[in-house]
């Protein structure tokens, strides 16, 4: 019947909530057939379009010709995998210069797990421009004094360098895993 659920649809949703990894996950959504599984897949392409790997260097041309904050910000997150939150709330402080690491302090991770970052000769160019630019902690910091660079603001950007009006900030995430998955001999 139209609107209802049926059994192995429910339970797929609740493997779904309760998935760990991404095995568990592709497996609770092959579970999700019919209406819930076609409106969370709409959900899902709309919410978390990703850009084709082949297309980031263009998009990194074009956010290199903006010289403001929100294109600086999306450069650093595409060159670390890091989520808009985690790079939002960067600080320099967190950002060791001699070893070429970011420290993200756990209370802004998603696993609530201190992360470490490696940082690319560019991700630390960035970080010293933003410090000449700087007029508090955050590296990335917004119009509000001691506000971060909103998301919109990232994703205006991103939006426009790339050329494509649903590509979206998380879906850069899924681009590295896309581009580790098919040109490195990490897995997905």
């Amino acid at each position: 019947e139209a609107g209802k659920l049926d059994l192995t649809e429910v339970e797929g949703l609740a493997d779904l909530i309760d998935a760990e990894t991404e095995a568990q996950r592709a497996q609770a959504l092959r579970q999700m057939e019919g209406a819930l599984g076609n409106l969370y897949e709409g959900w899902r392409a709309r919410l978390m379009k990703a850009l084709a790997y082949a297309e980031a260097a263009t998009m990194m041309q074009g956010l290199r010709q903006s010289s403001g904050i929100a294109a600086r910000a999306v450069e650093f997150l595409t060159l670390t995998a890091a989520r808009s939150g985690e790079v939002r709330g960067a600080t320099f402080a967190e950002v060791d210069t001699t070893a070429g690491t970011w420290t993200v302090p756990a209370e802004r991770m998603k696993m609530d797990k201190e992360h470490v970052v490696p940082l690319t000769d560019r991700a630390l160019a960035i970080v010293e421009a933003m410090r000449q630019r700087a007029t508090g902690d955050l590296i990335f910091g917004g119009a509000i004094d001691n506000r971060p660079i909103s998301d919109t603001a990232m994703t205006k950007a991103l939006r426009l360098a790339a050329g494509d009006d649903a590509v979206t900030l998380h879906g850069l995430r899924s681009s590295f895993r896309d581009w580790a998955g098919d040109c490195t001999p990490h897995p997905r």
